[in-house]
């Protein structure tokens, strides 16, 4: 059984180090690409991925480390790019590794609609051990979610009580990660329409404040959030820095090379929970309130928040999978 609260130990005792590491041209690059499929069909996406596995032949230069299945936003962003990251239906998130992850292949771009990538660094031992702690994660039996989700005569998601989440009333927009319609529409439709009570990964895209000591604080909230996460059996499985400047060569959405930090996304994080529910726990613990007020909110000026489904990769590897 793999022990969530080290495994998040590990990102957040490595991310302290990745600005000096990326400084000194010795982090490992990544890309993290959102796209939307012309064929966003089953069919469709199953025919991409062969096609991705077919183009990543070499890992040095083109490997994939994870592929998920986009299902909606969390938290829309209000400043970073916001017009294409909201009102673009994605299809899929792939996490690239090798000197060419930037670079999507002339084999898989004609099958892409709309396209948006993040270059980041993101330590080795972090991508070296991801297939490990993915397949522990999917396999251990989780803790019970402490929130049953309910619904009523109508097919709603019931919103749990006050007494329960006084610190996290219901909000119509969530962009302070309390509980909000989207949230509980997500809940309704993964757990009643589609039947689907496993893992989801929030994939999370960071802009901080530049006022002295926002990072910091954004750093605390991830060593407090560890003893939060862990009830739920929440882990970060992928934690980067955003590679600024760009070097020659490499290309993401930020459009100029030159694109000041304070600009735009400066970090990334993938967060496995063992299901939405254990999700939606967290988010109306008056714990976890109380450290994202104190510490996240104050820290960040824009977040993208995006809840994804990984898929079961064993198929395209050699194996079979699942979508």
């Amino acid at each position: 059984m793999i022990n969530a609260i080290s495994s998040i130990l590990v990102c957040q005792h490595t991310i302290q180090g990745l600005e000096t590491s990326l400084a000194a041209s010795t982090m490992p690059v990544c890309a993290l690409h959102l796209v939307q499929l012309s064929d966003s069909s089953p069919p469709g996406i199953d025919a991409f991925l062969h096609r991705l596995f077919s183009a990543a032949g070499n890992p040095e230069l083109f490997g994939v480390v994870t592929v998920s299945r986009v299902q909606a936003p969390i938290i829309r962003p209000t400043l970073v790019d916001h017009s294409i990251l909201n009102n673009t239906p994605w299809t899929l998130l792939l996490v690239i590794k090798g000197s060419e992850a930037h670079n999507l292949p002339s084999t898989i771009t004609s099958s892409i609609k709309t396209h948006y990538s993040v270059v980041s660094g993101i330590p080795s031992k972090i991508i070296t051990n991801y297939d490990t702690i993915s397949d522990k994660l999917r396999n251990v039996e989780p803790p019970a979610p402490l929130l049953e989700i309910k619904l009523d005569s109508n097919g709603d998601v019931i919103p749990p009580s006050k007494s329960t989440c006084s610190l996290a009333p219901t909000r119509e927009d969530g962009q302070d990660l309390s509980l909000s319609p989207a949230l509980l529409d997500l809940a309704k439709r993964l757990n009643h329409d589609v039947k689907y009570d496993g893992p989801v990964s929030m994939l999370n895209l960071l802009h901080f404040h530049t006022d002295e000591g926002a990072v910091e604080s954004y750093h605390e909230y991830g060593r407090r959030f560890v003893t939060v996460a862990a009830k739920r059996g929440g882990n970060a499985k992928l934690v980067g820095i955003v590679v600024s400047p760009l070097k020659d060569g490499l290309r993401d959405s930020r459009g100029n090379q030159g694109r000041k930090k304070q600009d735009w996304w400066n970090e990334c994080t993938l967060v496995h929970y063992p299901s939405i529910n254990h999700f939606i726990d967290m988010s109306v613990d008056d714990e976890y309130q109380f450290i994202n007020k104190e510490y996240r909110l104050k820290a960040i000026k824009d977040t993208a928040l995006i809840c994804t489904i990984e898929i079961d990769l064993s198929k395209y590897r050699g194996g079979q999978a699942k979508l």
